[in-house]
């Protein structure tokens, strides 16, 4: 069994703590940079669309390819939001994700909603 997916370059993670060959940094013009935002944000927008809260946003999760297309990755915190009624707001059972890149509401265990992937962002 295996799982065949596309080749990506590296994450923003790897970008931001020099993790990648050298020379990648100069890539980032701040058009790029601006494109790099609207990449994430359009990914955000069509998973909110379809009811998902990422939960678990951070640069570590977001790849890049050579032309710099973006893509979200790790989706195993990701949840539908549950009931039709609670248009943007979905109760879990525990917080979950990386703490550093969590909005306070969730770290106080309050309920997710898609402004804490806002927050992530």
């Amino acid at each position: 069994l295996c799982i065949v997916m596309e080749l990506m370059r590296g994450s923003l993670a790897d970008l931001f703590y020099g993790k990648l060959s050298k020379g990648v940094e100069k890539m980032l013009t701040p058009q790029r940079q601006l494109s790099v935002l609207r990449g994430v944000t359009s990914g955000m927008l069509f998973l909110h669309a379809h009811s998902v809260i990422h939960r678990d946003l951070k640069s570590a999760n977001v790849l890049f390819d050579k032309q710099l297309r973006i893509k979200l990755c790790d989706f195993a915190f990701s949840k539908f939001k549950l009931a039709a009624a609670a248009q943007t707001t979905a109760a879990f059972e525990s917080s979950v994700g990386t703490p550093a890149w969590m909005a306070p509401e969730v770290l106080r265990g309050d309920e997710y909603t898609l402004r804490a992937d806002v927050y992530s962002l």
